[in-house]
């Protein structure tokens, strides 16, 4: 039971950003993996699953298995430097995370992340920010905790952001650089 009411979550907040159908690529084009790709990658998918939605075979392929367990971790790089990591235990999906995929939807300025506080919902969160952050990795730790990174761009210069991490849904975790109001 809380197996499942474990990949429930995850597979919520995984699928927060990806409301809308995967779009067409053109073929030929520089992205490998799409942002709507990548979260609609749920936790126990299998290798073939996660291959139906990307439509392309990974760039790099890591195998780290032992006697007792397959592990491997899959990459996907876009010409414009963004890419995808999916990681495998027994042919399962355990974690994802992204770099340059994902944009969030409104930029936030120093004032509105002092309003964050640890044990805060998602969706205050995005209530107090305005919108949703680009989804950056999540896994399930070995106590069964599912972990969710999220980036919301920021309003100051060099690339400004804060990233707000969710342990069970919970905001457990934050950290900003260069916001201002």
């Amino acid at each position: 039971m809380k197996r499942q009411t474990i990949l429930s979550a995850a597979l919520a907040a995984s699928l927060v950003l990806s409301l809308s159908p995967l779009p067409a690529r053109a073929q030929g084009s520089a992205q490998k993996i799409t942002g709507p790709e990548f979260c609609s990658i749920t936790p126990g998918m299998s290798y073939d699953e996660v291959l139906s939605i990307v439509g392309d075979q990974p760039d790099r392929v890591s195998d780290t298995s032992s006697a007792d367990t397959m592990r491997m971790h899959c990459t996907w790089n876009n010409y414009d430097y963004s890419y995808a990591i999916v990681y495998f235990e027994d042919n399962r999906v355990t974690q994802i995370q992204e770099t340059s995929l994902i944009r969030s939807e409104k930029d936030v300025t120093l004032s509105a992340y002092g309003q964050i506080a640890s044990g805060m919902s998602y969706d205050t969160v995005r209530t107090i920010f305005g919108g949703d952050g680009a989804l950056l990795s999540w896994r399930v730790n070995k106590n069964g905790d599912v972990i969710v990174s999220y980036r919301f761009e920021g309003t100051g210069k060099d690339d400004s952001f804060c990233r707000i991490t969710f342990t069970n849904g919970l905001v457990s975790d934050v950290m900003e650089k260069g916001l201002v109001d």
